[in-house]
């Protein structure tokens, strides 16, 4: 690795697709641009792509295309909820005591 480059990670995930890919970059290189270059929104669900968030180290990233990554940096793809998940355990829970009720 020369002096201008830094290596990075970036993460996507969906219940039976797992991507990850560790990649050596140019310093002073945007997340949104090492994200596009890196080929991965190619193999995401087309149903989320125009949904997905970016973060780094569980940090949402408002503008994706002025972030400058830094060395060791985990980008992460987020696709969207499809549930929010306290009303999910909201429902949970009235259908335990619904059932213990009974």
């Amino acid at each position: 690795m020369n002096d201008d480059n830094i290596e990075i990670e970036i993460t996507y995930v969906e219940p039976n697709n797992q991507i990850i890919i560790t990649k050596q970059i140019t310093s002073n290189s945007t997340l949104m641009q090492v994200v596009e270059e890196s080929g991965v929104l190619d193999k995401i669900d087309l149903k989320y792509k125009d949904k997905l968030k970016f973060g780094v180290y569980g940090n949402l990233v408002a503008k994706p295309n002025e972030y400058i990554l830094q060395d060791g940096d985990r980008i992460e793809i987020y696709r969207p909820l499809l549930a929010d998940p306290k009303k999910t355990r909201l429902q949970r829970l009235a259908k335990l005591k619904q059932d213990n009720s009974n």
